[in-house]
């Protein structure tokens, strides 16, 4: 349990964006960890409305990087979570104006459990930049009616960075603004 003198110890304080990796492959065990902390994310309405694709596969993930102006990352990343909606998530979903709000929850989890893995990540925005989104969906072979919203890059870091310590009382209200 947290207390008041150790909370910062934690990937919420911890985790850091890491654009630089090791030539170190991620352990099955740890990719699948980090799905099934994606898969746990709370949804509106618990709608889950994602689906996720995993690429380990060098020469696709250069492709990627290629289309992906703020995705240098992918140049060391030994794996890569593309997070998506469910095809035809407007039709489908009880709750479509929510899809951003989930996939946005669901990446930050990505995030939270590769730190917890002793791994660094980056996430890299996707939608709604059109002239990004198009490319991979093509590169992916991913349906049109999907919206790709973002990418994590993960890997062992080649950099460590100090935690966060950031703490904005200026920007705090309680009861109102």
């Amino acid at each position: 349990m947290l207390k008041q003198d150790n909370y910062k110890n934690t990937a919420y304080f911890q985790r850091r964006s890491i654009r630089s990796f090791v030539d170190k492959e991620v352990e099955e065990w740890k990719v699948k960890a980090i799905l099934e902390a994606f898969f746990n994310t709370q949804t509106a309405k618990n709608q889950q409305g994602w689906e996720i694709i995993v690429i380990n596969d060098k020469e696709l993930m250069q492709k990627i990087r290629k289309v992906h102006y703020y995705g240098r990352a992918l140049e060391t990343s030994p794996v890569c979570f593309i997070v998506t909606s469910v095809p035809n998530y407007n039709e489908v979903l009880k709750s479509p104006k929510r899809i951003e709000q989930d996939l946005g929850a669901a990446t930050h989890q990505i995030c939270l459990m590769a730190r917890d893995l002793g791994l660094g990540s980056v996430w890299c925005g996707v939608y709604p930049t059109e002239d990004i989104e198009k490319p991979i969906k093509e590169i992916l072979n991913i349906p049109e009616d999907v919206m790709v919203f973002s990418l994590v890059a993960v890997g062992y870091g080649a950099e460590e960075k100090e935690p966060n310590d950031k703490f904005f009382p200026e920007k705090v209200h309680y009861n109102g603004w």
